[in-house]
């Protein structure tokens, strides 16, 4: 992947929008009809192993943790497709800079990347339900710092709190770990991720070339960081000889925004329908993969 390339034209785009709209399509449909409430009964077994579990206080957990953890990640899924969706019409629409798109690729991906790595294959359901409750711990402590930054207080009317997920922890009889400074630092011997590992490892599992370096770079996008402000522009002279600032998008790097995007979109529901038996579902997006990996060759 360079961001030095020969510049972005319509005949890119009309050679990815198709098959990428196509594949989009056929995903969000899939993960529409299959889902919520279907794959609850395709995912029953593993439903029924968490909820013969015991909490502390010595009452079986029930189905709604397994049940709650599936639906965090369709939801998760659900926001992947929809950013993609945003970045075809982008596309659509011939965009002199590739920045809007950037910043919709990266939140496509970390919300592909948690669904990722909930439906890990063979974890089992209480591993599944552990890092479901650290990923919203980790969510809930980002909210609270940024909400003191501005002397906001956040409540549970605003999303699960800290001290919510503590306590659902602590009832369902989950082990906390601690650190040498008696610190939290995870629990069932599971740690919390970061986004970038959380990506880093998505994009290495799929396919994707040296994630760390382009992920940086839509980062930079999406916290408008100046650097990536100014890359977005050349500086060229006009008829008069004057210097004028002008964009510029690089093919190579638009090619693999998109191609990333395409694997957030279509990756966790593979892993899903994979895990659940969705054979039909599987086998209408794979006949799809071709047509789109032969459209984004440079």
């Amino acid at each position: 992947m360079t961001t030095t390339s020969a510049a972005l034209t319509p005949a890119h785009v009309d050679r990815w929008a198709a098959p990428f709209g196509e594949l989009l399509d056929v995903v969000s449909r899939r993960v529409a009809g299959r889902m919520s409430p279907a794959w609850q009964s395709d995912a029953s077994d593993e439903i029924s192993e968490t909820a013969a579990l015991v909490r502390s206080d010595g009452i079986s957990w029930g189905p709604n943790p397994g049940s709650i953890t599936l639906v965090v990640a369709e939801v998760l899924m659900r926001a992947a497709l929809e950013h993609a969706h945003a970045v075809r019409m982008l596309l659509l629409l011939r965009p002199s800079s590739a920045m809007s798109i950037e910043s919709l690729v990266r939140s496509a991906l970390e919300a592909a990347s948690q669904a990722w790595w909930l439906l890990e294959p063979g974890i089992g359901g209480r591993e599944r339900v552990v890092r479901r409750l650290l990923l919203e711990r980790k969510t809930a402590a980002a909210l609270e710092k940024s909400a003191a930054k501005m002397g906001y207080t956040v409540s549970s009317d605003h999303g699960k709190t800290i001290d919510d997920t503590d306590k659902e922890r602590v009832a369902l009889g989950i082990q906390d770990d601690f650190g040498p400074k008696g610190g939290w630092v995870g629990a069932a011997k599971q740690r919390p991720l970061d986004y970038t590992t959380l990506v880093e490892r998505f994009m290495e599992q799929t396919g994707q070339d040296a994630p760390q370096g382009p992920y940086a770079f839509l980062s930079g996008t999406a916290h408008a960081e100046l650097w990536r402000i100014l890359y977005a522009y050349t500086s060229e002279k006009d008829t008069a000889g004057a210097n004028v600032f002008m964009p510029r998008t690089s093919a190579d790097f638009v090619r693999f925004a998109v191609s990333a995007c395409i694997d957030a979109a279509a990756q966790p529901a593979i892993r899903a329908f994979q895990w659940l038996g969705h054979g039909a579902a599987l086998a209408e997006i794979r006949q799809l993969r071709e047509p789109i990996r032969e459209a984004m060759k440079p």
